[in-house]
């Protein structure tokens, strides 16, 4: 913006000797927005006379010093004319102090008779003031007119020093008051959530801030573009004025701050970079207040990311144009009692936050910081077996629970709020509590905490077991877990494939039948395909898969490079995480897990036959369809797994820019800093110890409920909806208050009945022999054979059961040392042949159509697990072996109805609605009361009865509980168990039957039929 017109320039001088920033009076109709050159002649009227009146003789005599103060003494109370509003004389060069524009800076502060402290009424709860009363409408006239008048100056003495001053102090001052008005907006917002108020109302506040920021913003961000030269020589030296407040006894005017206290340098670059910051502060505050509100649609989130977008963009690149400005400053290496380099650590959170934001409304994540696909189960208790009973006890206990003291928190920060008195100790107790708030959040993110008197790195405390017990060494640790299981998995798969293929080549060549992989056909009723098919779809997910695992493989070493490193590495592995971020955004070939979920779902209903009738006995028919449910099931397992580490990185993301946000408020939160602050209008925020720890209480305990809720929808493999009164897991979303925790966590125990239907215990085997191998002695009273397992040797006899079983363990049988073990990697995702585990629907057929003769069983849940190994004899007088157990990778849980049969995107056949299914994640407390995934697998030393009577009794070493609640099907087992040591053999390979684990489980049974005469009435 810059006036160059020499006429009307003169004018402008003119004015200056005569009224020329006079201001309508309140109540009068002003001019609110920045005024241009002709409008400022319609300002500038006094009494109905034109601004040229003044012109005659006075404009070219105006000069120096006296045009100067002429404009400052309408600007600054210290600056004026000690006299009435009435009593000012513009022609006489007299300009009540009463009329300045930026009188706030003398007016906001006053001393308190009784308590004799410097207070801001302003600011107060107790007999508040109203701050338009100091700045409003007149004062943005006053002051839009006087930045006219100093550009026109500035066009004639561009060399003038305290023009170009001038002109930065009424950016400066009216980007304050913008920003007080603003803070006094959010501050409402605070009130009205605090006194239980509708969402709206607070959408409203924060709205009218954002306006107020944004608007400040526009005016301030002028100064890079108008005047860069001024900005540019004069900001390095300039430091923050202190506000005044009157003195009745010594009749003055006191600075407000101590001498020393504000910064002396950069306060201009300061304050833009404070601007953008709380600009994108205010706009993610929106985005969160929509959802929580429950107002979301796909209209409004498209408009919501737009504006994101949108101001993303511009704050980006008027940064930018800054950098490019000062290309020889570090903003980050300025001394950092200036704020500068803590305002640029600010802006680059709230950057982060609103790409935050924009994932929250696409769903991508949540505000809460909680990943979608973690669900709390299988916790260890002696009272419950369900998760869901287990975390509600921490919401309700009387005097811990979550919710309890988020009720308590939020009622003493209603009535501190209430009672409010803006003064120095009061930001100073505000900053000490916010302080040891973030040590503590810090701690529980990072293991490091700041003690009281510490605000500098240097004087962290941090401990090895601090930083192994925190949320980003859980998230390590699962991170590293997953991918693991990701490169046993791919290996699994290439096995499990290659010996299908291998199987099947040989077989259809002992037949003497050609293209044997199109002769074996997979029926799944709407439609066939040949195996060969099938592998081959198989195989380009196996690619898709291998090409990704460079990239999840980046993503755990810069998790373990980060644990390697100093505890604030946290901006280095942020940006190893960007990048890893941004290579999975550019890809579109992930499988989904639903979609892997679907798939699965219609292998377990579907069937293979043998079109030539020549290649499949019943054997190898049965060990084939085994082999391919564990395929299919370890596709599942992939997908899961790839989508846990997706959801992982997006989740880091929000982590570690509250870990750098914390950081930059620790070490900028000392005592000097809240006096500073005090007088530093910026920060003018009615901000209380006990707000902020109601919003950490708040926080924490909606965090829990979220937990809760999904451990309640596993209880009961059931969505938590509750119709009239339309309340579902999702509303924890919109909880505003304690009462509507109460009322959410109400709800929840009522949806917990046991009337919905009763849990049947049962004690069942699965044979890996049978259900692994898929070596079944005999199948409708006909002995079977099979091909030897190595196939090195499968041109020799075919062997029995038993006997391919023993020649497989003897290939798994690997030697460490003198201990020889044998390892089995398997999948439980099958229902096993002679049990009722993971029992599905049974599909029959009527007129030709197929449907649900009998539903089968839902929520089949483990409460022990035995290992027992049947055997013919004994070489040691042992009753047991030490063996090893790992629960893993994918867990299964049938829904409470029968799915439906689909198409695929891909054409392929598909069950919808079947399976539940989730990551195999174990639970551990991290930080500070915080729950997270620590692991996608975990392993029990225990041991495996040698069973030779056949009794199938174990005893306490040979039964585990820590796999309770956990789904009966998963596809990541591992069994290890000993066979020889170095006192020799401990059990003998030829001896071995089969290996078993006996499952103590419970699952609810439906009564659905869809069956013509059936009843489709649902679960029992």
């Amino acid at each position: 913006m810059k006036y160059s017109s020499k006429s009307t320039a003169v004018m402008g001088l003119a004015l200056v000797a005569g009224l020329s920033l006079h201001s309508p009076a309140r109540g009068e109709s002003g001019v609110t927005d920045k005024l241009s050159g002709n409008e400022l002649i319609v300002a500038s009227k006094l009494d109905g006379a034109s601004a040229l009146d003044f012109s005659t003789g006075i404009g070219t005599q105006v000069e120096g010093q006296l045009l100067v103060d002429a404009i400052r003494k309408q600007l600054y109370y210290n600056e004026a004319d000690s006299v009435s509003a009435e009593a000012e004389d513009p022609q006489g060069g007299v300009y009540s102090r009463d009329n300045a524009a930026f009188r706030y800076l003398d007016l906001m502060y006053s001393l308190d008779g009784t308590s004799e402290e410097v207070i801001n009424s302003y600011l107060s709860s107790v007999s508040p003031k109203e701050f338009s009363d100091l700045y409003g409408d007149p004062e943005r006239a006053r002051t839009s007119v006087a930045e006219i008048l100093i550009y026109e100056q500035l066009e004639l003495y561009p060399t003038n020093l305290d023009l170009q001053q001038s002109l930065l102090d009424l950016y400066y001052d009216r980007a304050v008051a913008e920003i007080v008005h603003a803070n006094i907006a959010l501050d409402k917002a605070l009130s009205s959530r605090l006194n239980g108020e509708l969402a709206a109302i607070e959408i409203e506040h924060v709205g009218n801030a954002f306006t107020l920021l944004n608007s400040a913003f526009v005016e301030y961000v002028a100064l890079v573009e108008n005047t860069p030269t001024y900005l540019q020589q004069l900001t390095s030296s300039r430091g923050q004025v202190s506000p005044r407040y009157y003195d009745s006894v010594t009749n003055t005017q006191n600075d407000v701050a101590p001498a020393g206290v504000l910064p002396g340098e950069y306060k201009d670059i300061t304050l833009l970079y404070q601007l953008m910051g709380n600009l994108a502060a205010v706009k993610v505050q929106q985005a969160g207040l929509l959802i929580e509100s429950d107002q979301l649609n796909s209209s409004l989130s498209t408009q919501m990311i737009d504006e994101i977008l949108s101001l993303r963009n511009t704050l980006v690149a008027k940064e930018a144009e800054l950098r490019t400005l000062f290309s020889g400053t570090d903003f980050t290496e300025v001394s950092s009692h200036s704020g500068l380099p803590q305002a640029v650590e600010q802006w680059h959170f709230q950057l982060d936050q609103l790409e935050n934001a924009m994932s929250w409304l696409t769903g991508d994540t949540n505000f809460l910081g909680m990943s979608k696909l973690a669900v709390p189960h299988g916790f260890s208790s002696d009272t419950h077996f369900d998760a869901f009973n287990i975390l509600s006890e921490f919401l309700d206990g009387e005097d811990t629970g979550f919710i309890v003291q988020a009720d308590s928190s939020l009622a003493t920060a209603k009535l501190d709020y209430d009672n409010y008195l803006h003064n120095a100790q009061a930001l100073t107790d505000a900053y000490i509590g916010r302080h040891e708030l973030s040590s503590n959040k810090l701690y529980s993110l990072l293991g490091a905490r700041f003690p009281s008197s510490c605000y500098e790195k240097s004087c962290v405390d941090i401990t090895s077991e601090a930083r192994d017990n925190s949320e980003v060494a859980a998230w390590s640790r699962n991170v590293e877990s997953v991918q693991n299981s990701i490169t046993l998995s791919l290996q699994r798969l290439d096995n499990r494939l290659a010996k299908i293929e291998l199987e099947v080549e040989r077989l259809a060549q002992d037949a003497g039948v050609a293209d044997g992989f199109e002769k074996i056909v997979v029926d799944y009723h709407s439609q066939q395909s040949s195996l060969g098919q099938q592998i081959n779809r198989i195989r380009q997910k196996q690619e898709v898969f291998n090409s990704h695992s460079v990239l999840f493989e980046s993503l755990s070493i810069a998790a373990q490079t980060y644990m390697s490193s100093s505890w604030d590495a946290v901006g280095e592995l942020s940006d190893r995480l960007v990048a890893v971020n941004n290579s999975i955004d550019t890809l579109d070939d992930f499988t989904l897990p639903e979609a892997a979920n679907v798939t699965l779902a219609a292998e377990h209903r579907a069937s293979l036959y043998d079109s030539s009738g020549k290649i499949l006995q019943a054997g190898s028919q049965y060990r084939l369809e085994s082999l391919w449910l564990e395929v299919n099931a370890i596709v599942l397992e992939l997908a899961q797994s790839e989508a846990t580490l997706v959801q992982e990185a997006k989740r880091l993301s929000v982590i570690l820019n509250q870990a750098k946000s914390l950081v930059a408020v620790a070490t900028s939160d000392a005592p000097m800093a809240a006096q500073r602050y005090f007088a530093d209008l910026i920060y003018s925020r009615r901000i209380t110890e006990t707000a902020l720890k109601a919003t950490s209480d708040f926080d924490r305990a909606q965090q829990w409920l979220f937990y809760t809720a999904e451990a309640l929808e596993y209880k009961w493999q059931k969505p938590f909806a509750i119709r009239d009164v339309d309340i579902s897991k999702g509303s924890v979303f919109h909880l505003r208050s304690a009462g509507d925790m109460w009322d959410f966590y109400g709800k929840m125990m009522d949806f917990d009945s046991p009337g919905i239907a009763t849990s049947h215990q049962e004690r069942d085997v699965f044979s890996i022999k049978e259900d692994v191998f898929g070596y079944r002695d005999s199948i409708n009273g006909r002995e079977q054979t099979y091909l030897h397992p190595d196939p090195n040797q499968q041109n020799g006899p075919r062997l029995s059961a038993r006997e391919a079983f023993q020649e497989q363990l003897k290939l798994l049988a690997r030697t460490f040392g003198s201990d020889t073990w044998v390892t089995i990697e398997f999948s439980t995702v099958k229902e096993p042949v002679r049990s009722d585990l993971f029992t599905g629907p049974i599909i029959s057929e009527v007129d030709g159509e197929s449907c649900i003769a009998v539903a089968g069983a839902y929520g089949d849940k483990i409460e022990t697990v035995e290992l027992n190994i049947p055997i013919l004899y004994s070489t040691s007088g042992e009753v047991q072996t030490p063996a090893y157990l790992t629960y893993g990778g994918a867990s299964v849980v049938r829904d409470s109805l029968p799915g439906n049969e689909v198409i695929t995107d891909e054409g392929a056949a598909g069950v919808e609605g079947e399976f539940n299914t989730y990551s195999a994640l174990f639970w551990d407390a991290a930080g500070l009361s915080q729950l997270a995934a620590v692991r996608n697998s975990y392993r029990v030393p225990m041991s495996a009865a040698l069973d030779v009577f056949g009794s199938g009794a174990g005893s306490i070493n040979t039964v585990t509980n820590k796999f309770k609640e956990r789904s009966v099907a998963a596809t990541g087992w591992r069994l290890s168990f000993l066979l020889e040591d170095i006192y020799g053999s401990v059990v003998d390979v030829e001896a071995i039957r089969d290996v078993e684990l006996i499952f103590e489980h419970r699952f609810k049974a439906s009564n659905y039929s869809s069956c013509a005469g059936g009843d489709p009435s649902g679960p029992l």
